[in-house]
């Protein structure tokens, strides 16, 4: 009778410690799952700010930009001066 009892006690704790890990295990596949989902999200939004930076220097709206980035040139025989930003020589 009494080793009855033990095995029915050792084969409780074993139940319960099984059950335990089981849910040790789920808890881990959710936050793993959880964490998974943040790094998609924050990855999603990494690739937006990349294109939303790009955006300037495709080469179409570089076109259109092209009059205001033009150096203006002095002659060579021109006294150097601040408003130059380069010599054509």
């Amino acid at each position: 009778m009494f080793r009855t009892v033990c095995v029915i006690l050792f084969l409780t704790a074993m139940g319960v410690g099984v059950v335990q890990l089981r849910r040790a295990q789920d808890a881990s596949a959710a936050e793993t799952y959880r964490l998974e989902a943040e790094r998609l999200k924050v990855r999603r939004q990494l690739w937006a700010q990349q294109i939303e930076l790009e955006a300037p220097m495709r080469p179409d709206s570089i076109g259109a930009d092209e009059p205001a980035w033009a150096l203006e040139l002095a002659p060579p025989e021109a006294e150097p001066r601040r408003q130059y930003l380069a010599r054509n020589n």
